[in-house]
C-alpha cells in the first residue's frame, strides 16, 4: 500500500491511500477533509461532513466533478462520482462515502467539456516486451575477457491511422544509473498517440479500449496498461535563459483494476510481436479502428472472458458462440431473402391480411416475418468456415470439413439448450468441461476472422498458430476432449 505518495509515481497496478482537501467546484470555500484510496472496483474518497449539506450539491445523487489537492501537493479532479454511503452522526460529525469512476491528476478541471487534450502516452511492460527491439548487445573482448554492453537506439517510426485522423508513434525512456557497485539500466518502450486536432476525453477513452483489444489480439493474452498520461498545452520547465518546453502531464487512474501482470508473459509466448507485422502495422490499426464500428459487439464478446475472468463456462461458451454471430451478421454474410424484396413481401402480407385479422394480430405476424432474413446459426457457422477458411486452416482445428460440422451441430445444440433450458434436451451436447474445450475452438475461430479483418493473411495466421507456444497444444487437447481427433 502506497501511502501519502505522489500520484504521478505511481501505476494503474498500485495500490494507494492518500489524504488531502476536497471541495465542490461551485463551493471552493467549502474544503473538508478526507482520504482517497484505491477500491476493487472503483477509486474511493471519504471525507468528513459531506458535500451533501452544500446547497449546490443538495438532492443530487451524483458530482460530476470534485476537485482536492493531496498532502504531496498533487492538484486532483474526480469526475463521474456517486454517493456510496453518508452517515449523519449528529452530535458528532458527519461521514460520506463516494466512489468515482476516473482521476486526473495534474490540475483542475471545471467540467468534463474542459478535459480536451492533444495526445496521449500509452505505458505497459508487456509495449516492452510485445516491441521486442532488443537495444542491448553484450560485447567480449577474447584478449582481455571484459565484457561491455552497447545500447543502441531503437527506430521511432511515425504511423498515420486515416480511420481515426491521428497519429501513433513508438517510442522509448531510456535511464543509466551509473554506480560504483552495479550500473542500473532501465529501458521501455510506449505508444504515443496524437490527433490531428484536440479531443475530448470520451475520444481517447473509445481508443485506449480499442488498442487494448487490438494488442490483446495480437499477444494471444490480455494486454494490460501500467500508466495512461494525457498531454496538454506546451509549458516550460527550465528557465528564460534554458528553456525546457514539455507539454504538461496528466495522470489518468482509471475505476477498475487491471488485473495481475503476468510477468512470465516473454516476446516468444506473444502470437503476433511488433517485429513481426512492423510492415503492416499501420494497415493493421486503420482496419481496426476503421471496422470498429461494425464489430463493436464483436470485439466487446470475444474479449468478454478475458477482461472479465469470473464469467462462468456456460457464459464464455455463449459469449464465444454470439460473438461469430454478430460478427456473420455484421459483415453480411449470405441473406435468406434480398432485403428489397423482403420489404416488398412484408408490404404485400400487410396489404392482403389488413382487413381479415386485428391490428393487433398484424403486428403479430409482420414481427415474426420481419426476421426472415436471418440465418440460422447452423448456417452462420457454417458459412463463417467455408468462406472465410482454407482448407488447411479446417484441417488444423478440425481434421476435415465433416468434423468441422459435427462440431457446428453440437455448438447450436449446446447453445440453444443453454439458451431455452429443457428445449431439444435429448439432443447431443457439450457439457460440463467440454464447454471450455468448445469455447477455446470457438476463440480461435473467431481470432483467425479478426486477424482477416487486420489485413493479415490466414496463411501467416496459421502459421503463428501453429508454432506460439503453448496454443497448439490448447487446440491438440480441446480437439481430444471434444472427441474431434477420433
Amino acid at each position: 500500500m502506497n501511502r501519502n505518495v505522489s500520484l504521478k509515481k505511481l501505476t494503474l497496478q498500485d495500490e494507494f491511500e492518500i489524504q488531502g482537501y476536497w471541495w465542490l467546484p461551485e463551493e471552493p470555500s467549502e474544503k473538508f477533509s478526507g482520504t482517497l484510496y484505491s477500491g476493487e472496483d472503483a477509486i474511493y474518497l471519504d471525507i468528513l461532513e459531506s458535500f451533501q449539506d452544500l446547497q449546490s450539491a443538495k438532492n443530487k445523487e451524483g458530482y460530476e466533478i470534485i476537485h482536492g489537492v493531496t498532502v504531496t501537493g498533487d492538484e486532483v479532479t474526480l469526475f463521474d462520482s456517486f454517493r456510496d454511503n453518508f452517515t449523519d452522526n449528529k452530535p458528532g460529525l458527519s461521514y460520506e462515502k463516494i466512489f468515482s469512476n476516473y482521476l486526473i491528476v495534474g490540475d483542475h478541471f471545471e467540467n468534463q467539456e474542459d478535459l480536451q487534450f492533444k495526445g496521449l502516452e500509452l505505458y505497459s511492460n508487456y509495449l516492452t516486451k510485445w516491441f521486442n527491439k532488443c537495444p542491448f548487445s553484450l560485447n567480449r573482448n577474447e584478449e582481455t575477457s571484459e565484457t561491455t554492453t552497447t545500447y543502441t537506439p531503437p527506430d521511432v517510426t511515425s504511423y498515420y491511422i486515416e480511420s481515426i485522423k491521428a497519429e501513433i508513434k513508438n517510442s522509448y525512456n531510456f535511464n543509466f544509473q551509473p554506480s560504483p557497485h552495479a550500473s542500473i539500466f532501465k529501458y521501455s518502450e510506449f505508444i504515443k498517440l496524437t490527433p490531428d486536432v484536440r479531443k475530448g476525453f470520451e475520444w481517447f477513452q473509445d481508443k485506449l479500449s480499442s488498442f487494448q483489444k487490438l494488442v490483446s489480439l495480437m499477444i494471444g493474452e490480455r494486454f494490460n496498461y501500467e500508466k495512461i498520461v494525457f498531454l496538454g498545452e506546451d509549458e516550460n520547465l527550465g528557465t528564460e535563459e534554458k528553456p525546457l518546453i514539455r507539454p504538461k502531464r496528466y495522470h489518468l487512474f482509471i475505476s477498475l483494476k487491471e488485473g495481475e501482470m503476468n510477468e512470465k508473459l516473454h516476446s516468444h509466448k506473444m502470437l503476433f510481436t511488433f517485429p513481426m507485422i512492423e510492415d503492416q502495422f499501420e494497415e493493421i490499426c486503420d482496419n481496426w479502428f476503421a471496422r470498429k464500428e461494425n464489430l463493436r459487439n464483436v470485439y466487446s464478446l470475444h474479449f468478454s472472458d478475458v477482461f472479465n475472468t469470473s464469467l462462468n463456462p456456460e457464459n464464455k461458451f455463449l459469449n464465444a458462440v454470439q460473438s461469430l454471430e454478430v460478427y456473420h451478421r455484421a459483415m453480411g454474410y449470405g441473406k435468406e431473402i434480398d432485403d428489397q424484396r423482403k420489404d416488398e413481401i412484408l408490404t404485400n402480407v400487410q396489404g392482403k391480411l389488413k382487413e381479415s385479422i386485428t391490428d393487433d394480430e398484424l403486428e403479430v405476424v409482420l414481427g415474426k416475418l420481419r426476421h426472415m432474413n436471418e440465418c440460422s446459426l447452423n448456417k452462420r457457422l457454417k458459412d463463417i468456415m467455408k468462406e472465410s477458411f482454407d482448407e488447411e486452416t479446417i484441417q488444423y482445428l478440425f481434421n476435415s470439413n465433416k468434423k468441422a460440422k459435427s462440431f457446428i451441430r453440437k455448438v447450436v445444440q449446446t447453445r440453444n439448450y443453454l439458451t431455452h433450458y429443457g428445449e431439444e434436451g435429448n439432443e447431443k451436447r457439450y457439457e460440463g468441461v467440454e464447454l471450455h474445450f468448445a469455447k477455446e475452438l470457438l476463440k480461435v475461430v473467431a481470432s483467425i476472422v479478426l486477424f482477416k479483418e487486420c489485413g493479415i493473411k490466414e496463411g501467416k495466421v496459421l502459421e503463428r498458430m501453429k508454432n506460439t507456444f503453448d496454443l497448439p497444444q490448447r487446440v491438440s487437447y480441446s480437439k481430444k476432449r471434444l472427441r474431434i481427433d477420433q
